[in-house]
C-alpha cells in the first residue's frame, strides 16, 4: 500500500473533511499503489495547497486537482475560458470561471519557480527536466469521454494546446480510476519505468521529500539573542490586535517580527490549536532572510507551521487556490512596451494587489477550507484584510512605475506629438475643465484614441497612466460590465462584483487632489442608457458629488468632482446609430481635423526624402477637400493623418497606405459612384507608380 502523509486515519479526524471525489480517489490510490509510492493530501508548499501530490522516488511527481463539478452545467469557448452553461442574468453570462487545467498546471510552475530550490535553473538549461513533473485533473461526477468531449475534441485541430496536455496535463473521469487504465496513465509518464529517471534524481527527490513534509526545528539550533527593552515589550504583547513598528536600517524589525511569529505560535499552540502564521512581505528578497531570522530564534516549533511569502504572490496563492481568475490586459496598439508595462502594474494594482474586494464572498472558503493554509478566527480574519486594504508601500507596490520616476508632460510635448494647432489645443483643454465630458468625434486617422490619452497627461502635468482608465464599448457592454453585478462563485453561490467604471470613481474620490481621466473608445457602439443606468445623471458636471442609491446595492454612490470622461467617436462609420440625446446633452463634442498643415505633422513628413510621400499628401489635402463639399460626405470623413506617421526611414510604405488602406476607403465612401472612385484612386496610384 502507498504512503499516505498525512496517513488515512489522520485525514478522517480532519476538521473539514475531504469531497466525495477526494475520498474516491484517495481509496482508489491506497488499494492500487505499491508502497514505492507516496500519497500527499493537500500538502504544504510555503502557500499552495494542491489536492493530492502522488511522488515515486526515480520516477516523478504528480500533481492531482479533485473537482466534483457536473460538467453538464459548464460551457468551454474557443478561447478554452470556462462559463455557466445555463446563466441566469447577464452578469452570469459574462462571468468567467477559473480553469481547473490552468489551477493545476500553476501549482506546476510554483514548484519550479518559486517552492524547489534549483529546479527553475535546470529548467532554464534543458526544458525536459520540466517534464519529470506532471498533471492531472480528476473530474468525479464525469466519465473520461464526456471530460474529452468538452476539453479535448473541441479544440483537436489547436496543435499547441494538443502538445501542452501531451506533455503536461492527464484528465481524468471516474471510469479512468481503474487499476489497468491508472498503471498505464503511470507508464506513459515513466512513474513505474525499471529504471530510474536521470532527470527526476536522488537529490531532487529528497528536495521534493523536503519542502512536502517540512522538518522540526529545534531549540538547540537557535541563538540566544538579546533583545531590548522596547523589544520584549513588542514580542510578548499577546493583548494588541496589531501594531506598525519603523525603524532604520539594521535596528532590529525583523528580528522582532521573527520572535513575534514564534510566541504567536506559542500562544496557538497552548490553546490546542494548529498554529497557521502568515508573514508577508512587500519586498521579494526578504523571504530568505525572514526565515533565517526565525532559525535564530530559541524555541521548538514546526517549518509547517509557517508561511513566508511575497504580498504579490500570496494573492496570486489565494486567487488559484479559491479559483478566482487573473487576467492580463493586452498591449494596445499605439503603446510603447515601457508605457504598456506601466500601464500592466497599475491595473495588476487596482484590480488584484490593492483591490479591497477581491476576496468578497470567499470569507468561509479562506477560514475553513483543507487547502487553504487559514484557518482563522473572525477577529484574525479581520486583521489578515485589514492587511489586504493597506496600500501597498510605493516602491513595492508600483516597481515598474517607481523604477522610472514619472515624466513631466507639457502643452509643448502635447504639440510635439500631437499634430495639433497651439489655438486648438488650448480649446480643447477649456472645454473639458468646463464640462468635464467631452467626446472626440471625428473619421479614422484623425488620432482619437492617440490624442486622448495625451490630454490627459497635459492636464495632469506628467504622464501617470496609473490615473487613467480606458475601456471600449461594443453592443453586448452593459451596467453589469461597467457599474457592478453578481457573478457565481465557483463552488456555488454568487457574490456582487463591481465593475470598472465603479471602481475608478472610488480611485479618483481617495485622491481627490489630483485628475482622473476614463477614456472610453468607440463610444457610441454601446447601448449608453443601458452601460450608464442610474449614473447617467451623476456624469453630468452639475451633478457631481451628489449621491444617488445604486441599483444593486443599498449603497449611496457619487462621481467624484476630479474625474473627467473622453469618449471617441467614428463619424465615419455608417453602420453606427447616433448617440443618445440624454447623454448627448452631457457631452460636448469635439470635432478632430487632418492635421496635415500642422507644424508638427511638416516636421514629421520632412524627414522623408522620398517626393511621393509629399506629393500623396498634397493629393490627399485636395482629395479632403473634394469629401467635406460632398453632401452625403461631408468633413467626418475627410482622410487622417495618422495614416503617414510613426513610419520607417524605407519609403516603400507609402504604397502600402495607398493601395490597401486609402483605396478600399474611398472604395467605401463612393459606393454609389463608380466613376467618381475610380478617379480620385487613379490620382493616388499614379503618384506612387
Amino acid at each position: 500500500m502507498a504512503q499516505f502523509i498525512p496517513s488515512i486515519e489522520k485525514i478522517q479526524q480532519l476538521r473539514v473533511q475531504p469531497t466525495e471525489g477526494e475520498w474516491y480517489l484517495l481509496r482508489f490510490l491506497e488499494k492500487t499503489l505499491d508502497d514505492s509510492f507516496e500519497v500527499y493530501f493537500t500538502p504544504f508548499l510555503n502557500g499552495d495547497r494542491p489536492d493530492v501530490i502522488i511522488m515515486r522516488k526515480g520516477g516523478g511527481v504528480m500533481i492531482v486537482e479533485v473537482k466534483d463539478w457536473d460538467l453538464d452545467l459548464y460551457e468551454v469557448d474557443e478561447k478554452r475560458h470556462w462559463y455557466l452553461k445555463h446563466p441566469k442574468n447577464e452578469g452570469e453570462a459574462h462571468a468567467r470561471l477559473s480553469s481547473p487545467v490552468q489551477q493545476a498546471y500553476k501549482y506546476k510552475e510554483n514548484l519550479f519557480d518559486f517552492h524547489i530550490h534549483g529546479l527553475l535553473e535546470l529548467k532554464i538549461k534543458d526544458i525536459r527536466r520540466f517534464n519529470f513533473v506532471t498533471c492531472a485533473v480528476y473530474f468525479h461526477n464525469a466519465n473520461e469521454e464526456e471530460v474529452k468531449s468538452k476539453l479535448v475534441n473541441p479544440f483537436e485541430k489547436d496543435y499547441k494546446y494538443q502538445n501542452f496536455l501531451k506533455y503536461n496535463i492527464d484528465l481524468l473521469g471516474r471510469d479512468s480510476l481503474n487499476e489497468q487504465r491508472f498503471k498505464k496513465i503511470l507508464y506513459s509518464r515513466y512513474f513505474m519505468s525499471s529504471r530510474p529517471s536521470q532527470i527526476f534524481t536522488d537529490d531532487i527527490y529528497q528536495s521534493f521529500k523536503h519542502h512536502l513534509t517540512p522538518t522540526r526545528h529545534l531549540m538547540s539550533e537557535g541563538e540566544a539573542i538579546q533583545y531590548s527593552e522596547d523589544q520584549r515589550d513588542l514580542i510578548y504583547d499577546d493583548k494588541s490586535r496589531s501594531w506598525r513598528v519603523k525603524g532604520v536600517v539594521g535596528s532590529g524589525k525583523t528580528t522582532v517580527l521573527a520572535a513575534k511569529a514564534v510566541e504567536s505560535c506559542k500562544r496557538v499552540l497552548a490553546e490546542g490549536r494548529t498554529p497557521r502564521i502568515l508573514i508577508l512581505t512587500y519586498n521579494i528578497t526578504l523571504k530568505n532572510f525572514i526565515r533565517d531570522k526565525l532559525s535564530r530564534v530559541r524555541a521548538d516549533f514546526e517549518w509547517s507551521y509557517f508561511t513566508i511569502l511575497n504580498y504579490n504572490k500570496f494573492i496570486g496563492t489565494m486567487m488559484n487556490e479559491l479559483g478566482i481568475p487573473f487576467e492580463m490586459p493586452q498591449q494596445g496598439p499605439e503603446e510603447t512596451h515601457k508605457q504598456y508595462m506601466r500601464r500592466v502594474s497599475s491595473y495588476l494594482n487596482d484590480r488584484y494587489y490593492n483591490n479591497r474586494n477581491l476576496f468578497k464572498g470567499y470569507e468561509e472558503s479562506i477560514k475553513n477550507r483543507n487547502g487553504s493554509f487559514f484557518k482563522l478566527t473572525k477577529t484574525e480574519y479581520e486583521v489578515l484584510l485589514d492587511l489586504i486594504r493597506q496600500e501597498n508601500p510605493e516602491p513595492e507596490s508600483n516597481p515598474i512605475q517607481n523604477a522610472v520616476d514619472l515624466d513631466k508632460y507639457t502643452k509643448t510635448d502635447f504639440l510635439y506629438e500631437v499634430f495639433m494647432t497651439s489655438e486648438a489645443f488650448d480649446e480643447l483643454t477649456a472645454l473639458l475643465k468646463l464640462k468635464q465630458n467631452v467626446i472626440l468625434q471625428g473619421a479614422p486617422g484623425v488620432g482619437k484614441t492617440f490624442s486622448a490619452k495625451r490630454i490627459a497627461y497635459a492636464m495632469m502635468g506628467e504622464k501617470d497612466s496609473s490615473r487613467i482608465e480606458m475601456v471600449q464599448f461594443h453592443q453586448n457592454y452593459s451596467y453589469e460590465d461597467f457599474i457592478m453585478s453578481y457573478k457565481p462563485l465557483e463552488n456555488g453561490g454568487f457574490e456582487l462584483k463591481s465593475g470598472v467604471f465603479y471602481n475608478f470613481c472610488k480611485r479618483a474620490e481617495a485622491n481627490k487632489g489630483k485628475p482622473y481621466f476614463f477614456i472610453i473608445d468607440e463610444i457610441n457602439r454601446g447601448n449608453l442608457s443601458k452601460i450608464f443606468g442610474e449614473l447617467l445623471m451623476l456624469i453630468e458636471k452639475d451633478y457631481r458629488g451628489t449621491e444617488i442609491k445604486l441599483a444593486y446595492r443599498n449603497e449611496l454612490f457619487t462621481v467624484p468632482e476630479n474625474l473627467y470622461i473622453i469618449g471617441m467617436m467614428n463619424t465615419a462609420d455608417r453602420s453606427l446609430a447616433m448617440i443618445d440625446y440624454a447623454l448627448r446633452r452631457r457631452f460636448s463634442f469635439y470635432s478632430m481635423k487632418p492635421g496635415l498643415d500642422t507644424d508638427g505633422f511638416k516636421k514629421e513628413m520632412a524627414r522623408h526624402s522620398d517626393e511621393r510621400i509629399q506629393k500623396v499628401v498634397y493629393a490627399v489635402k485636395v482629395l479632403n477637400d473634394k469629401i467635406s463639399k460632398d453632401d452625403s460626405l461631408g468633413e467626418g470623413f475627410c482622410i487622417g493623418h495618422s495614416y503617414f506617421c510613426g513610419k520607417k526611414a524605407d519609403e516603400s510604405w507609402i504604397e502600402s497606405v495607398v493601395k490597401y488602406d486609402l483605396c478600399p476607403m474611398l472604395d467605401e465612401y463612393w459606393f454609389d459612384s463608380k466613376e467618381t472612385c475610380k478617379s480620385e484612386k487613379d490620382k493616388l496610384l499614379d503618384i506612387i507608380k
